[in-house]
């Protein structure tokens, strides 16, 4: 840029400009929110009327790149006063007017912003085929731009380059367009439903901010355990290990500092340490279970380790002491399993002393439920029936505890799935004791008492599920919304199946049991002829054995009444 360009843009456009800049960030009054805003976009009117008429004393090359970066500001105004279509306009001709700029140095900057702001608007509109467009042009002009010196800063040409920032500044800025391009498409790509695209975004983005030392450290700690969930859904135990001892060890930093640290910022950090041990609770819950599913098959084996082998870490983040507490491959002995368990034990710990019951109940009943999957997957490894049946009870008492806790007015849908899940834990209980039994000459008085009322307390809580779907009347609906509909009738199963277990010394005890059973079954086949296409849709297999055992039953009762 000339001299003389240098010293009328002092003259005539920066001081108004400064003004402009401080508009922006005035905080305005409640009833007038764009107040500073709208004063702001007057001066920047007058900066293009002046700008207009600099043609004679402007190159063509100044001209542009200072009319293309006031419309961006313009832009920007109109976004930010909720103007999307006036702010796309005036983007859009920013864009326009800076593409014809040659030299790079001053004008890639804005050209960017312009890309980053074009992309955010078209994703408020869930335009996200149109939002990625914008964000991969912005990337190219990054990754195209091989000029020696860093470009200028989107401020710098409009305060008429008084004050430069220093290459070193420059440098910073530019690279932070860059990352935010990358947070941008991790985000996109989210939106476009291509995950495994997103979270190689994300990772890159993490690892940028990491490297430049430009991050929050609450938002990148939250960010990479979330992103750790993405390698935990893909089997990449390793990988998300890593994003959590990551999270971790930034947030503790951050934390280590926090004496001089207002009450609002003390809480989020709270939260965010909260977040981070549900997800640890989650990477426990799921390594459990993988090691439960995994057989010995070398296929799955080689699976695992090749994704062990994409291992990508965060570079100059020593975290080894973190991940040396817990596993990253499956296990098979009930000692690791343990161990594993107990680490999970002590992040639902942490994480509930955060999201308690009064003040986060949604989020405090969800880490209960986690904690009965934790027990529910180390139940698998334990080798001995009676202390399989202690935590079966640990797992009914924790969530029947949190139904008594909750309003089913408010909170319906999340006692409905306590309600079944504590079904099932007394079914699964019963099953166990029912082995023990088999092991013996054969069960005693006190051993049938035991099986019952645990086949009676799963029954009563399938019942509760069915029952909470009634209207004020009582009445059960005639037809069932899709989204429930299989629970329903696999609730009903269940209590089939409960009533076909119960032990009786005495026939008539058991031919009650049977009648109750084939109530049951004659109630999901009553259904299906209402409901055919619905109840064929999410039950085809169960329903073919429900039909059968409705003409089976009925023979084996008459034999029992005869008898």
């Amino acid at each position: 840029m000339e001299v003389n360009a240098k010293q009328w843009i002092f003259e005539n456009i920066s001081g108004d400009y400064h003004k402009v800049r401080q508009l922006a960030m005035t905080q305005n009054p409640e009833d007038k929110p764009f107040e500073s805003l709208y004063a702001a976009r007057k001066l920047l009117e007058e900066l293009n009327r002046k700008l207009d008429m600099a043609s004679e004393t402007l190159c063509e090359e100044d001209l542009s790149v200072l009319q293309g970066t006031v419309f961006l500001q313009v832009g920007k105004n109109y976004v930010d006063c909720d103007e999307m279509s006036s702010g796309e306009t005036y983007l859009e001709k920013s864009l326009v007017t800076l593409s014809g700029v040659e030299n790079k140095v001053n004008s890639i900057t804005c050209c960017i912003l312009v890309h980053h702001q074009l992309a955010v608007l078209w994703a408020s509109r869930s335009e996200h085929e149109k939002a990625l467009k914008q964000l991969l042009d912005a990337k190219m002009m990054y990754e195209e731009y091989n000029t020696i010196s860093y470009p200028l800063g989107e401020h710098e040409l409009l305060s008429g380059l008084q004050d430069p920032l220093s290459e070193d500044e420059r440098k910073r800025l530019f690279e932070s367009l860059q990352t935010h391009t990358l947070y941008y498409l991790a985000q996109t790509y989210g939106n476009l439903g291509k995950p495994g695209i997103s979270a190689g975004y994300c990772y890159t983005t993490l690892r940028r901010q990491i490297s430049s030392k430009q991050y929050d450290a609450i938002e990148w700690s939250l960010n990479c355990a979330t992103l750790s969930q993405y390698y935990l859904n893909t089997d990449n135990y390793r990988q998300a290990r890593h994003c959590l001892a990551c999270s971790e060890h930034i947030l503790a930093d951050h934390m280590s500092g926090s004496d001089n640290k207002s009450d609002e910022m003390l809480e989020k950090i709270q939260q965010t340490n909260s977040d981070i041990a549900r997800c640890w609770i989650k990477y426990c819950i799921a390594l459990l279970k993988c090691s439960q599913e995994l057989t010995d098959d070398g296929g799955a084996q080689n699976v695992l380790k090749a994704r062990e082998d994409d291992f990508k870490p965060f570079v100059g983040v020593d975290v080894s002491n973190i991940e040396s507490e817990v596993p990253c491959s499956p296990i098979d002995t009930f000692s690791a399993a343990r161990n594993l368990f107990l680490f999970g034990q002590k992040c639902v710990e942490s994480a509930k002393h955060f999201c308690t019951l009064e003040w986060h109940a949604t989020d405090h009943a969800s880490i209960v439920q986690d904690h009965s999957q934790l027990f529910k997957h180390l139940i698998f490894f334990e080798p001995e029936l009676e202390r399989k049946c202690r935590m079966y009870k640990r797992r009914a008492d924790m969530l029947e505890g949190l139904i008594k806790e909750l309003n089913p007015q408010h909170y319906l849908i999340l006692v409905r799935q306590l309600l079944f899940e504590v079904g099932i834990i007394y079914s699964e209980m019963a099953d166990c004791k029912i082995t023990l039994t088999s092991d013996s000459a054969g069960p005693t008085p006190h051993a049938v008492l035991k099986i019952n009322k645990l086949i009676g307390q799963s029954s009563k809580h399938f019942d509760k599920f069915i029952n909470s779907f009634q209207d004020h009347s009582g009445r059960l609906p005639d037809k069932f919304d899709k989204q429930c509909l299989r629970s329903i009738l696999s609730a009903k199963l269940w209590i089939a199946r409960l009533h076909s277990k119960t032990i009786a010394f005495i026939p008539q005890e058991q031919l009650t049991s049977n009648k109750k059973s084939l109530e049951n079954y004659q109630w999901i086949v009553t259904y299906h002829k209402v409901n055919q296409d619905d109840v064929e849709a999410c039950f085809a297999e169960e329903l073919k054995m429900c039909q059968e055992m409705v003409d089976m039953l009925p023979l084996k009762i008459a034999r029992m009444s005869q008898a």
